[in-house]
C-alpha cells in the first residue's frame, strides 16, 4: 500500500548515508592518516655510511621462497652511485650472487 505523499526515493536517500558508510569514511581517514605519518617518517635517499638491508628474491635451488631468507643484512653503504645505484659492504655473506 503507497502513501500519498511520500518521496519517490524513501527514506533513506531523505536521511543521507546511514552509519556504515561513515565508519567506512572514518576507516579510511584513519589509514590515510597514519599511511602518511609513516611515508613522512622514511628517508627519500641514502648516504654513505647508511645501514641498509638486502632483498634478494631469487632462493636456491630446492629451496621454497615462502621459508628463504630473502632480506639480508645489515651492510653500511660504502659508495653511492648514479640513479638507485649503491655499493654495498658485504664482507662475510654466505650469499655469492647468482652463478
Amino acid at each position: 500500500m503507497a502513501h500519498e505523499g511520500a518521496p519517490p526515493g524513501g527514506t533513506r536517500e531523505r536521511l543521507g548515508p546511514g552509519p556504515p558508510s561513515k565508519a567506512k569514511k572514518r576507516r579510511a581517514e584513519d589509514h590515510n592518516r597514519k599511511w602518511k605519518q609513516l611515508t613522512d617518517r622514511l628517508k627519500d635517499d641514502f648516504e654513505v655510511g647508511d645501514s641498509v638491508w638486502l632483498y634478494l628474491a631469487r632462493v636456491r635451488p630446492r629451496l621454497t621462497k615462502k621459508l628463504a631468507h630473502i632480506w639480508h643484512g645489515p651492510f653500511w653503504i660504502r659508495e653511492k652511485g648514479s640513479d638507485f645505484r649503491y655499493c654495498l659492504q658485504v664482507e662475510g655473506m654466505e650469499y655469492l650472487g647468482p652463478r
